[in-house]
């Protein structure tokens, strides 16, 4: 995620996750990113300018820290636009009636919807899907990498976290046979889909809001 924020021009990036161990190495690394950046390029990022320090430079001298600028300029420049928290963002849905939420072009949920599945159950997983499209602005996508059932089964272990073999056996949704439609159902449909990396990554794109529908049950 660090890596995709300046290349893409991302004007702001927020990184989410329950395991605060994983949040902290995705700062680390975000500060050792950032200690590498030549000095007066943050505007102008290029491959060159973005490893314009060496890796032994920051081992030696440590990371620095980023320009704390006050406008919103300096807040839009990498690694400021960059932040992250430590939350289950699964567990709660946007109101229906708020206006201020926050709005997203793009949602990537890379190597987690076996976890949430497997944690929050069938109805979770739906939450999380529906929450995805409450927060995602019309026209924006979500990039999900498909977790095929077989790696649902190899997460289980006996002397760990004993809890999920109970859950597996109540799952009725299975990746490979209903998230495409459960997605489309919620207003996201299926626009790309590619098979180059060992997981299947496929794109969805908000074509429904939900929020007036929400409203309309509440």
């Amino acid at each position: 995620m660090v890596a995709a924020a300046p290349p893409f021009g991302a004007a702001s990036v927020t990184g989410i996750d329950m395991d605060r161990e994983l949040i902290r190495r995705a700062q680390s690394h975000l500060s050792f990113q950032g200690s590498r950046i030549q000095p007066g390029r943050q505007t102008e990022l290029t491959r060159d300018s973005m490893h314009y320090f060496p890796v032994s430079s920051v081992l030696d001298h440590g990371h620095q820290p980023p320009s704390q600028g006050g406008s919103e300029q300096d807040q839009a420049l990498f690694p400021n636009n960059v932040s992250f928290a430590c939350e289950d963002w699964a567990v709660h849905l946007p109101s229906p009636f708020s206006t201020g939420e926050r709005k997203y072009d793009t949602i990537l949920a890379l190597s987690v919807i076996k976890w949430i599945h497997l944690q929050h159950h069938d109805t979770g997983l739906r939450r999380f899907f529906l929450k995805c499209n409450l927060s995602l602005r019309l026209g924006g996508h979500l990039v999900l990498e498909i977790q095929p059932w077989q790696s649902y089964e190899k997460a289980i272990k006996p002397n760990k976290s004993p809890h999920l073999a109970e859950n597996l056996a109540l799952l009725e949704i299975r990746p490979e046979e209903h998230f495409d439609s459960l997605l489309e159902e919620l207003g996201l449909a299926m626009v790309a889909t590619s098979d180059a990396l060992p997981r299947r990554i496929s794109i969805y794109q908000k074509v429904k809001d939900l929020h007036e529908e929400l409203a309309f049950h509440a």
